[in-house]
């Protein structure tokens, strides 16, 4: 009965081989998830900076790409600022009617006024890069054809509303 549970030399040796084998497999499954965690945090780091540089041009007609840039690299704080690029354009300006429903002056009816909202589109696209960390983003970097470095890159578009700047045009 002792004997059913005791391994003999051979099952030990062989063991031991096998998870020697496994080794190196597991640890180059370690590194390939870490990597691509770290692929999907700048990933989302560009896209929260083509976000914010959108927003930031969208919000003020003042504002000039300086200002986007500073907005995308503070709201992607892990974003490499050397090997980061910030451009952005802006598409025409787009007219459209909607109506207001108000109460009359005296209260019991309703009057619809008709008015005009002015729009225009305001795109940013952020490229940023980064240098693999383990060999597995190397091999990666290697397959994707770009040696020792890997890139993303996001574009977010924004609405720059231009009624209020140019007053109503309806009333």
């Amino acid at each position: 009965m002792g004997r059913m549970f005791r391994k003999t030399r051979d099952e030990r040796g062989a063991a031991t081989v096998e998870f020697f084998f496994a080794i190196p497999f597991v640890i180059a499954l370690g590194m390939a998830g870490l990597e691509f965690v770290h692929m999907a945090a700048m990933q989302t780091s560009v896209d929260d900076a083509a976000h914010a540089a959108a927003r930031t041009m969208a919000q003020s007609a003042s504002a000039t790409e300086a200002d986007a840039r500073a907005a995308a690299l503070a709201a992607a704080g892990s974003l490499p600022g050397d090997s980061t690029s910030v451009s952005v354009s802006t598409g025409e300006t787009a007219s459209s009617g909607y109506t207001h429903h108000l109460p009359a002056a005296t209260g019991s009816a309703w009057v619809d006024r008709p008015s005009t909202t002015t729009k225009q589109p305001v795109t940013a696209t952020v490229e940023s890069s980064y240098s693999p960390t383990t060999p597995v983003g190397t091999a990666i970097s290697d397959a994707l054809g770009t040696p020792g470095t890997i890139g993303f890159k996001s574009t977010a578009t924004e609405w720059r509303d231009s009624t209020v700047e140019g007053g109503a045009s309806s009333w």
